[in-house]
C-alpha cells in the first residue's frame, strides 16, 4: 500500500519526491497525537510499552508536550510521539504483538491516541 501511495505522489509531483528506500532498509515511524484525560495507567504502561518497543525494535524519538501548531488546525492533543522502526514491517509487529493488546487497553482508559503509520525515504 505504501508504494500504491508512492507511486501516485511520484506521478503528482515528479522529481520533487525522493526515492523509496528499498524494503530491507526503509524505516517505519509511528506517529501519534495523544490526549491524556488521566495519568493512572502511564506508571504500568510505560515500561512495559518500553520492553515491546526494544523487543521489535523501537525507538522513541519525540515524546513531546506541550504542542505548538505553526500552521493549520492544531490537533485536539496534549502531547506528540514519534517512534522509529527497522521496517514497516516491524511497526506493524509492533503494534499487533499480542502483549501489547492489554496495554492498549490499559492506555485506552485514560487516553485518546491517533496514531499513523509512515514509511522513510532514502536520504
Amino acid at each position: 500500500m505504501f508504494r500504491q501511495v508512492f507511486s501516485v505522489l511520484s506521478l503528482l509531483f515528479g522529481s520533487l519526491v525522493p526515492v523509496m528506500a528499498s524494503a530491507e532498509d526503509a524505516k517505519g515511524y509511528i506517529v501519534g497525537t495523544v490526549t491524556i484525560q488521566n495519568k493512572d495507567w502511564i506508571a504500568e504502561y510505560r515500561p512495559k510499552t518500553a520492553e515491546l518497543l526494544e523487543k521489535h525494535g523501537g525507538k522513541i524519538l519525540v515524546r513531546g508536550a506541550p504542542v505548538e501548531t505553526l500552521e493549520g488546525k492544531a490537533p485536539e492533543a496534549n502531547a506528540i510521539l514519534v517512534v522509529e522502526f527497522p521496517s514497516v514491517e516491524s511497526a506493524l509487529a509492533w503494534y499487533n504483538d499480542p502483549e501489547y493488546a492489554p496495554l492498549r487497553d490499559l492506555r485506552q482508559t485514560g487516553s485518546t491516541v491517533d496514531w499513523v503509520l509512515v514509511e522513510a525515504l532514502n536520504k
